[in-house]
């Protein structure tokens, strides 16, 4: 027989976790947790961007303030479904972790998975919304917990929120204190059909082969009965100071005919980073420069020749200080 005080034990641990069971029974099998905030005056996409490119997030994460030890390292595309950013850390703060993007609407919202060591993973999700001149910012997460770990959801529900919480102002402080003059961000280009020239020139001609190349560009579409669908495109394929290799280009709705001066063709969809310059095509330059960086920056890769699309008809805005030109890089 067991002594009087182990049947005390044994009745007593059974009794514990007869209780726990019970009490696990009326908790909820997911933990859930939802944080909110409005960034000022800044336009969608340069919030959405800053969660999409992984190695913006260095800019504002919670985790990164937090621990001195914390190392992150990059995997996949730079941005969109299937970029990685994996970390190790102190085990005391962050551990070691990773957080995949697994679905993604541009500048709209955002499905991840969250991995820490030893621990069942946990889907992230990004909802961003334009409210006038400022964007709604929603983080939320959630976690399917088994049966024993129900014990454990208030836990992670106060402790994520927390980071969720303090993340989200790191974001709104990080945004609302950058200043961008050139309007610079992640955009998708929807696929186009043109009808293009492409000439060899130096750079003091430029403009007379751009006029050139676009009244031969009209001739053609004139004949074949297109129609102009936006405003003139220049792309250029080379350009080493002296010399270019640039292809004016007209948006039209269908493939045409080529001839020896103009093919018709299908420029396919693309991600781009774009900028825009206000003043006269030979200032363009820090424009340039600014979209250069920021691809560098974000860890991106130019996937083809940049281009400008001329917004502004100068036959019709005299004053070259008000013309707008946006200036595309094509990125993986």
């Amino acid at each position: 027989m067991l002594p009087k005080f182990i049947k005390a034990l044994l009745i007593s641990i059974v009794l514990i976790f007869g209780g726990l069971s019970i009490y696990n029974s009326t908790l909820p099998s997911k933990a859930t947790v939802l944080k909110s905030t409005t960034i000022k005056n800044i336009s969608t996409s340069d919030v959405f961007e800053q969660v999409a490119i992984m190695k913006n997030r260095e800019h504002w994460s919670p985790w990164s303030a937090k621990d001195s030890l914390m190392k992150s390292t990059f995997s996949g595309p730079a941005y969109g479904v299937g970029s990685v950013m994996s970390w190790s850390g102190d085990p005391d703060i962050t551990g070691n972790g990773s957080i995949e993007i697994k679905k993604m609407i541009l500048n709209e919202s955002l499905e991840l998975e969250l991995t820490f060591e030893d621990f069942p993973s946990t889907k992230v999700f990004w909802t961003f919304v334009s409210k006038g001149k400022d964007v709604e910012v929603n983080w939320s997460s959630e976690n399917e917990l088994s049966f024993m770990y129900r014990f454990f959801g208030p836990m992670i529900e106060e402790n994520v929120g927390k980071d969720f919480a303090e993340g989200l102002l790191l974001l709104k402080n990080y945004c609302e204190n950058q200043k961008d003059p050139h309007n610079i961000n992640l955009t998708h280009v929807a696929e186009k059909n043109v009808y293009a020239s492409r000439s060899k020139t130096t750079v003091d001609k430029i403009g007379n082969i751009l006029s050139d190349s676009y009244q031969k560009i009209i001739m053609q579409m004139i004949k074949d009965k297109q129609v102009q669908l936006s405003q003139p495109i220049a792309f250029y394929h080379k350009w080493d100071g002296t010399n270019v290799d640039i292809e004016a280009a007209i948006h039209v709705a269908n493939i045409g005919g080529s001839t020896s001066d103009v093919s018709s063709k299908t420029i396919p969809a693309s991600y781009a980073v774009k900028g825009t310059h206000l003043g006269p095509y030979n200032a363009s330059q820090p424009v340039y420069d600014a979209i250069k960086k920021y691809i560098k920056d974000a860890g991106l890769t130019q996937n083809g020749a940049p281009y400008e699309v001329y917004v502004t008809d100068p036959t019709k805005e005299s004053d070259p200080s008000n013309w707008i030109t946006e200036i595309y890089f094509p990125i993986k």
